[in-house]
This record gives C-alpha cells, structure tokens and sequence, in this order.
C-alpha cells in the first residue's frame, strides 16, 4: 500500500491532485456515471473530472445500478448502436431527461450493459465525435473510442449547443495528461506518445 500524500476529493496522488484546476460547470441534464470498480483508483482515469466539475452529476462506482436508480426522469444510454439510437442535440429530448454514461474499457463498459438489464432497455444516444481522442496516455480498441470525459463533454455540449461551455473538462483531461507524461522517461514518451 502506498505511503504516499493522497487528496480524498479527487482520488489522486497528492502531486497528481486536479483539484485547483476543476471549474464548476451548471450543466442542464444530469448526467449519471456508472463507474466499473476496476476504473476507481485509476491515476489516469477521467470520470473524476466529470464529477467533480458538473453540477448535476452522480458517480456510481458498482457493477451494477440500485433498483430504481434511474425511475425519477427520461433516461437515456450513451452507448454505441446500430438502431433506435437518437442524436445528442436532437430537439425530441425532453429538459429535464438524464444521461447515463458507462466509465471503463469498451470491454468492462459492454459487461457493465450486460449485468444491468435496466440499462438493456434505455433509449440509446449517440454524439458526434468531432476529433480523435486526445488520451495519449490509454489505448483505445475502437476507432471511434474516447475517454470518459470526452464523451461526456460531446454529450453535454451537443445537446445544449454551447461547446464553450463544457470547454474547462478538457482543459483539466489535457493537464493531467500532460502531468503523467512529464512522469515518464523521455525514452518511453518518444517510443509510445512520438513526442
């Protein structure tokens, strides 16, 4: 177990701590993360900033969701399909409708749909993906594949219509990325990131 500082609030190592750097953002749709317990004590993982920023956002780290969990208003999957998936941004969502976005790798994300059959029959959204992602430091197996911050700032951004907005989630992602890589030897920056 690790001696070292750690900060309670954003679940870093002390020198790693985002806090400082986290903007408050009064977001209009809840947004829910269902957090695989294998992502909780990721250095590098990024629904922390989610949490941690929007205002209306609720952090479940858990296999699976407490009965009722999601009843209260219209909810929707953000979750890749090839039917029945409406866009984020499309005037058909209802205000006070709420988002579920599942925090893992595409593989503990797809168990996390499979051991929770009250996410199975969600209304899916899909958001349009405007640049490669920007996680350096985390492989992807889809092309499409982004980090869990970056979904949910396309999410939140498309469907108010104001990129500006949600712009301070990627400015804390990209200051922890380019934290952890001044952590790394320059050789392995150079063979793995080219940079």
């Amino acid at each position: 177990m690790s001696t070292r500082p750690w900060c309670t609030r954003c679940n870093k190592a002390q020198v790693a701590c985002i806090c400082h750097m986290i903007t408050e953002i009064d977001n209009q749709y809840k947004l829910i993360i269902l957090q695989h317990p294998s992502e909780a004590n990721k250095a590098i993982g990024t629904a922390r900033i989610l949490s941690l920023s929007l205002k209306r956002c609720e952090l479940v780290c858990a296999e699976t969701l407490p009965v009722g969990f999601i009843e209260a208003a219209p909810t929707y999957l953000l979750y890749p399909s090839e039917q029945n998936t409406t866009q984020a941004g499309d005037t058909c969502i209802p205000a006070n409708s709420q988002f579920v976005l599942l925090d893992g790798s595409w593989k503990k994300a797809f168990r996390l749909l499979q051991t929770n059959p009250s996410l199975q029959s969600l209304p899916r959204v899909a958001i349009d993906v405007k640049q490669q992602t920007q996680y350096k430091i985390r492989k992807s197996s889809k092309q499409q594949g982004v980090s869990s911050v970056e979904a949910g700032y396309y999410l939140l951004s498309q469907l108010e219509g104001n990129e500006s907005k949600y712009q301070p989630l990627l400015a804390v992602f990209q200051e922890m990325i380019d934290f952890q890589l001044k952590q790394m030897p320059p050789s392995v920056v150079t063979k793995h990131y080219g940079k």
